[in-house]
C-alpha cells in the first residue's frame, strides 16, 4: 500500500470529520433560538452538500449526521451522553452533556 492509496481512503473520513466541525459552527451562526429549527437547517444544508461529489459530499454527510445527532439529543434524554452527575470523591461534578445542573436531560418527565 502506498501513500496515495492511503490518502485516497482517508479523505472520506477527513471530510465527514470536517462536516461535524462545520455543523457546529453553522449552528452557532444561525440566529434562531429554537433548537429544532437550528438543527433542522444544519441537517438540510448537510443533505444538500451530500449530493455533491468528492470531499464536499463527505462534509455534507458529516453535517447531516451531526445535525441529526443534535436533534436527537435535544428531544431524547440520555442519547447524547451521560446525563447524571458524576461523583468524584463523593462530590458531584458537572455532567458532560447537561449544563443545566439538573439530574435529567431536557424533556425528562418527573
Amino acid at each position: 500500500m502506498n501513500f496515495k492509496s492511503i490518502t485516497k481512503q482517508a479523505m472520506p473520513a477527513v471530510g465527514v470529520t470536517a462536516g461535524v466541525i462545520a455543523a457546529k459552527k453553522v449552528a452557532d451562526l444561525i440566529p434562531v433560538g429554537n433548537d429544532l429549527t437550528r438543527n433542522g437547517i444544519v441537517v438540510l444544508a448537510g443533505l444538500f452538500l451530500s449530493g455533491k461529489k468528492g470531499i464536499i459530499g463527505n462534509v455534507g454527510l458529516g453535517m447531516a449526521a451531526s445535525g441529526i445527532h443534535s436533534l436527537a439529543a435535544t428531544y431524547v434524554p440520555g442519547i447524547a451522553g451521560f446525563d447524571r452527575p458524576v461523583f468524584i470523591n463523593g462530590t458531584p461534578t458537572a455532567s458532560s452533556s447537561n449544563d443545566s445542573g439538573s439530574e435529567q436531560g431536557p424533556g425528562y418527565q418527573y
